[in-house]
């Protein structure tokens, strides 16, 4: 995926947790709120999240959902290039909550003393179908949102999944609003010497489960039929591959 780690260019923070580059970014993010409105006619993408929210198959989504995304792009075996037509498509995205729910002592609770009466940080569901995908053929998807605060703290600690959503390629961004686009253009930010240890303990953690797990369900009967299993751990090398070459 071409992640790019050097000591020029912004792409190391101040020191080893990386939050220095981390606090421009959410800087960035805060004057592009400020004007989101003026931007809102910029993009002339659509949120494939809304869309399956429109169709009424997200079980039980947050109100705020389908105006509140930001940024959304397909991940897992679709973006690695070893899926096929029946293969889930994984899509994670960031969405911005009411600021009452990013802000409790807007709501009159104080952090630390009392237990918060909404909150937000993620929505995630699996396995949802949608038949008309596909020309008919049907396709189920698995959707991750996270709340901007979580999105950038795990961004900050460089987890490799979190990372690699802003490193897809250009043609896995379903949707990316003025708040977005500049997220991901800005993305080294985020990078630090820190992200050597959890993309390579990462990767060594898919290693193992390649020599390790046991087939199972269908995954199980294509070993028997094919002589090996030809789903997880080919993503799994793949997710490894790249990982090692990043």
């Amino acid at each position: 995926m071409g992640i790019g780690v050097g000591r020029h260019g912004g792409s190391f923070g101040q020191d080893k947790s990386g939050y220095s580059n981390a606090v421009c970014a959410v800087r960035v993010v805060c004057l592009l709120l400020m004007r989101s409105k003026q931007l809102e006619d910029e993009t002339t993408m659509s949120s494939h999240i809304q869309s399956l929210q429109h169709k009424k198959l997200l079980p039980s989504p947050p109100d705020f959902l389908s105006s509140a995304v930001q940024y959304e792009v397909i991940m897992g075996s679709v973006a690695y290039g070893v899926s096929n037509d029946s293969s889930d498509m994984d899509i994670y995205a960031f969405a911005i909550p009411p600021k009452t729910m990013m802000f409790p002592h807007l709501r009159g609770e104080i952090p630390g003393f009392d237990n918060y009466s909404v909150q937000f940080e993620q929505y995630q569901q699996h396995h949802i179908r949608d038949t008309a995908a596909l020309g008919g053929k049907g396709r189920v998807y698995d959707v991750t949102v996270f709340a901007i605060a979580k999105y950038f703290r795990l961004l900050t600690e460089n987890n490799p999944n979190i990372i690699d959503s802003l490193y897809v390629p250009e043609n896995c961004v379903l949707y990316a609003s003025p708040i977005g686009k500049p997220v991901r253009e800005r993305r080294q930010l985020f990078l630090h010497k820190g992200c050597w240890a959890k993309f390579k303990g990462y990767a060594y953690g898919q290693m193992h489960k390649i020599r390790t797990k046991q087939p199972e369900g269908k995954r199980k009967a294509l070993t028997e039929q094919f002589g090996y299993d030809v789903l997880l751990p080919t993503m799994w090398c793949a997710c490894w591959v790249r990982l090692s070459n990043c």
